[in-house]
């Protein structure tokens, strides 16, 4: 007997994509990809706006994260720069536990660190901090096995 709670997941998240609403998975991958891109951000203790434009822009460009709207991304994004603004070492734990939360497959995996990539990129300036917050949130980054690499509901 299937699992109610596993069916009613397929059936909401196919309510979902019929609406043009993302899919739990495509919301887990931008928070992700937000979290990550934040922590490089903030990795040499300021935010440039560079940054959140490069993020902005290269979100709109991926087709799992095209979906969702400027406020979506402007909110989450937000939320990330109150935290640092406020706590930065805690900001900084919460993102890293959100980059390693949810296997991914590794053509996501390889999206997360070209968006860091850009990101990093974005201000001109390319600081130590920066690329040793790239090397963490790699580490941090679950891909999963080949045999895991079924579409995301």
């Amino acid at each position: 007997m299937p699992n109610r709670k596993n069916t009613r997941t397929f059936i909401n998240a196919d309510t979902r994509q019929a609406r043009g609403e993302p899919t739990h998975h495509q919301q887990e991958l931008m928070e992700t990809v937000v979290a990550a891109c934040a922590i490089i951000a903030h990795a040499d203790g300021h935010a440039d706006l560079s940054e959140r434009r490069k993020l902005l822009g290269m979100m709109r460009r991926v087709p799992p994260l095209a979906g969702f709207s400027r406020e979506d991304l402007d909110h989450e994004f937000a939320m990330h720069e109150l935290a640092f603004a406020t706590d930065p070492d805690e900001a900084r734990d919460h993102a890293m536990k959100l980059v390693g939360m949810s296997p991914m497959h590794k053509t996501e995996v390889q999206m997360v660190m070209r968006a860091c990539q850009e990101v990093l990129e974005a201000d001109g300036i390319l600081h130590p901090l920066e690329y040793a917050a790239l090397h963490e949130i790699g580490s941090a980054l679950k891909p999963q096995s080949v045999g895991n690499q079924a579409a995301h509901p």
